[in-house]
């Protein structure tokens, strides 16, 4: 078998082929149940009334549920994707059966057997496959969704709520009206930013910089840039240019899923206001994204 790698279709390719499942018409109605799997599952965690972790069973669950209704996983494979997708990261893994190269392999298998099945539920795998798209290359595009959306959008979420916890803003303002640009803006899940070569010799600001050269661009900072963000220190709900924010990258590269992204992010923190915690911790991750590890919290 191919490496995933080798596997993995150009950008411009995926972008047009899951664009209508990123419709605005798509997104309106996938919104609804969303939230809905965010209501059941934080609720169903409150319910037992001792300590869980609010980042892994709760944020990250959302995450990979949401992802799961979205691609059109059926019923009888979702509870083996999200174990797959914990997989995916060494940071969440448990022990050897956490090998992501492993889970990754796994995950592209069962895509590709469900991608091949005549009856398939409504979602972006059988958008592909009216699009007479290969089940390999419906697997591929699935599994690169997921490593995409999934912890980003779950880290996104909870820098979110911790944003609201702890800004004079959301003594003012609900939840469910700020802007999640301006949350992503704020304080966005990717870290440290993008690298990229330089391809000549060039100056920036003052600095030398030769060809072949490594250059780190640091999206945090440009999201946290006084010339275009006034007070970008602060946390400003009706910011009107939020949206120019650099959280999903920007041109080509952009994050094809980031309208799905909104509305999960928009969906977690919207549910979790209506709930009340009496201890939360956080315990950080310390490379490749800006996130947790793990959030204890025992409800009220």
């Amino acid at each position: 078998m191919k490496k995933f790698e080798d596997l993995m279709p150009p950008v411009d390719r995926i972008r047009k082929l899951t664009l209508p499942a990123l419709s605005q018409r798509r997104m309106a109605g996938t919104s609804f149940e969303i939230l809905n799997l965010a209501e059941t599952v934080l609720d169903s965690l409150c319910k037992r009334g001792k300590k869980f972790d609010l980042f892994t069973e709760y944020f990250l669950t959302v995450s990979a549920q949401s992802l799961n209704a979205w691609l059109g996983v059926p019923n009888a494979y979702r509870g083996e994707h999200e174990r797959l997708y914990s997989r995916l990261s060494p940071d969440l893994g448990k022990g050897e059966d956490s090998n992501p190269e492993d889970a990754l392999e796994q995950l592209l298998d069962s895509f590709v057997r469900i991608a091949s099945n005549d009856s398939i539920a409504p979602g972006l795998i059988d958008d592909l496959r009216r699009k007479q798209v290969s089940p390999t290359e419906t697997g591929t595009i699935c599994c690169l969704m997921v490593m995409a959306g999934l912890e980003p959008t779950a880290n996104a979420s909870a820098l979110a709520c911790l944003a609201l916890g702890i800004s004079d803003m959301s003594k003012v303002f609900s939840f469910s009206d700020l802007n999640v640009d301006e949350l992503l803006r704020f304080d966005g899940p990717v870290f440290p930013g993008a690298f990229r070569w330089a391809t000549e010799d060039t100056n920036i600001g003052g600095t030398a910089v030769f060809s072949g050269e490594m250059i780190l661009l640091s999206l945090a900072a440009a999201n946290r840039d006084e010339s275009v963000f006034p007070s970008a220190k602060d946390l400003v709900p009706s910011r009107p240019n939020a949206s120019q924010h650099l959280a999903f990258g920007a041109g080509l590269n952009r994050c094809v899923g980031a309208p799905l992204a909104k509305i999960i992010i928009q969906s977690s923190i919207t549910v979790i206001e209506d709930f009340e915690f009496r201890k939360i911790e956080t315990k950080w991750r310390d490379f490749a994204l800006r996130g947790f590890v793990s959030i204890p919290a025992v409800p009220a």
